[in-house]
């Protein structure tokens, strides 16, 4: 382990004078030109020595292994690349805050491309060249660090080839640089761009790795991580008060969140939280653009959208038996009762109604996620989903609602930057929400149809907070008049918003969601159902279903929903 001794005596190195080549101590001895190529090898070894003091300085600064580990691609020629950026990256921040460290840098770069040249089979290996060449141009156009002549030499068709590719200039990996996740993206779109990798990871799945509820992605562990325990330093090195002037570098916010994890949930501002329609967020020639797109995919599996409209309609019509209520002052004339009307006009009930129908007494709601992680096919999934329900249980009389909810900003939004200005430590849910109606309960089918090509446009889908969506969904649903109520949760996973977890600690938004969740189940007001896009929510929802493909989508969607409403028609009829 790096103590905290270790750093700073590197730093003492850094900023020591270097030896004078050609000089020696005795100003009056010219030495010889032997002793000048000594100096001379002296003087780029004390650079290089210095140049790797001051990259363990600034790594310990700025770079997170953990992070790293979680962010990298799989490919091994590829995840080289990767660690030799994110090294640019952190020698970046280096050279911005203390100019000097660009000769020490320098030096480093050269000897260490000439260790990696000189290894055995490295010019067998094209993706070692490339990754070096790569390497070469971004710390070119970041550190205006030219690559040495003899490397250039060696390696001038990759170089080449790298320039030509690499589209990201210094502005761009310079803004960049603060964030490791936002630069990690730059990286993928890089190794995409020289061909190492087959898939570009953008920031939003990025943040997804770095957020993962398997991830110790916590400002708490941060403290544990920058504390240099006591033992480790040699007596007389350092004082405690030493020890914390050199740590001020923490986030305040992270001291005072250590311990805290069982914090209430709250939002800091509902200010610029906004509930809208489909259609406003959109003009309507975008949106029937958009349509025509989804009407593709429906149409790709119009046999599998037969079946299950045909299926559900077929078994939630077997649940509609027509019964009638006898004996009535009024209503339908009762033809078994004709004689008797005929023999006595003067006896009463005589007539027959119709009893309502149990399934016209159920409302459903579809509550869609419409964070970046279900871009692709989940959401195309999910939309279809919407689409054809509405059709089927509509033919059946059932009144159904779809709803939508993401944020409506990255990193934050207005709420985030309203928190600057006091910055206070645990905030709460920090980012404004955007709870999004696609289809009232009460609205038809052919009215509402544009509004579901909304989730084909990509730059809607931002993070997702899935407690407070939830929340919205059964207060809509509890002020409906119908006697059942069904809300359909359409999810690929744990709610995730990088703006609140990382002030608040990274279960803050699941425990959330498990409690909300609870509360809903426990009240038996609403049957809630999680319906998994590609994922088992069966650890949130005690009632869940998961759908890998369209070709599953039918039967579980009609085994779930005609399961429910046999259980309400049947507890209506023996009531």
């Amino acid at each position: 382990m790096t103590t905290l001794g270790e750093v700073l005596s590197a730093a003492e190195r850094s900023i020591a004078p270097l030896p004078m080549a050609g000089r020696s101590d005795n100003a009056g001895v010219t030495p010889n030109k032997a002793d000048d190529v000594a100096n001379d090898e002296q003087v780029l070894d004390a650079v290089v020595e210095r140049g790797k003091s001051d990259l363990a300085a600034v790594r310990r600064l700025y770079h997170d292994a953990e992070l790293t580990a979680r962010l990298q691609p799989d490919e091994n020629a590829a995840r080289a690349v990767f660690n030799a950026l994110e090294s640019v990256r952190i020698q970046y921040l280096g050279i911005r805050n203390w100019q000097g460290m660009r000769v020490n840098f320098s030096a480093l770069f050269s000897s260490e491309s000439k260790k990696i040249i000189s290894e055995a089979h490295f010019f067998d290996r094209p993706g070692a060249k490339l990754g070096l060449a790569c390497s070469a141009v971004v710390a070119e156009r970041l550190l205006e660090i030219e690559a040495p002549y003899s490397i250039r030499n060696l390696l001038q068709e990759e170089i080449q080839r790298c320039e030509t590719l690499i589209d990201i200039e210094k502005d761009e990996l310079g803004s960049a640089a603060e964030d490791q996740v936002c630069f990690a993206a730059l990286i993928h779109r890089t190794l995409y761009q020289i061909g190492l990798v087959q898939r570009v990871l953008d920031e939003e799945e990025l943040r997804r790795r770095a957020l993962d509820h398997r991830a110790e992605f916590d400002p708490s562990e941060l403290i544990k991580k920058k504390q240099v325990p006591k033992q480790t330093l040699r007596d007389g090195d350092e004082s405690e008060q030493e020890i914390g002037q050199a740590l001020k570098f923490r986030p305040k916010f992270a001291e005072e969140m250590a311990g805290q994890s069982d914090a209430p949930y709250k939002p800091y501002t509902i200010d610029y939280d906004e509930i809208v329609h489909a259609s406003d967020l959109l003009d309507m020639a975008e949106l029937v653009a958009l349509r025509s797109k989804l009407d593709a995919h429906l149409n790709a599996a119009r046999s599998v959208i037969g079946i299950l409209a045909n299926r559900l309609q077929r078994r939630l019509q077997s649940l509609q038996q027509t019964s009638w209520d006898y004996d009535q002052e009024e209503g339908i004339l009762d033809i078994s009762k004709l004689t008797r009307i005929i023999t006595d006009p003067a006896l009463s009930a005589s007539y027959k109604t119709e009893r309502e129908s149990e399934l016209g007494s159920i409302v459903v709601c579809v509550l869609i996620d419409n964070s970046a992680s279900m871009k692709g096919e989940p959401i195309v999934l999910a939309a279809c989903c919407a689409d054809i329900l509405s059709q089927a249980l509509e033919r059946c009389g059932v009144k159904l609602e779809v709803l939508g909810f993401t944020t409506s900003q990255w990193n934050g939004g207005c709420s985030r930057q309203q928190w600057t200005s006091t910055r206070e430590a645990m905030p709460g849910r920090l980012n404004d929400l955007r709870h999004i109606i696609y289809k009232g309960a009460d609205e038809r089918w052919r009215r509402c149809k544009t509004a579901f090509a909304l989730m084909m446009k990509e730059d809607i889908l931002k993070e997702n907070i899935d407690g407070e969506a939830i929340n919205w969904a059964y207060e809509r649903l509890t002020r409906r008049y119908e006697e059942h109520r069904i809300l359909l949760v359409v999810s690929d996973g744990a709610p995730a918003d990088h703006s609140t977890l990382s002030l608040n600690g990274r279960d803050y938004l699941s425990d959330n969601l498990r409690k909300v969740v609870r509360r809903i189940e426990n009240e038996g007001k609403v049957d809630l159902v999680g319906i998994g896009v590609g994922h088992d929510l069966s650890q949130i929802y005690k009632r869940s279903v998961r759908i890998n493909s369209m070709s599953s989508l039918a039967s579980v969607l009609t085994s779930e929903l005609v399961s429910l409403f046999e259980k309400f028609v049947r507890k209506g009829r023996f009531a």
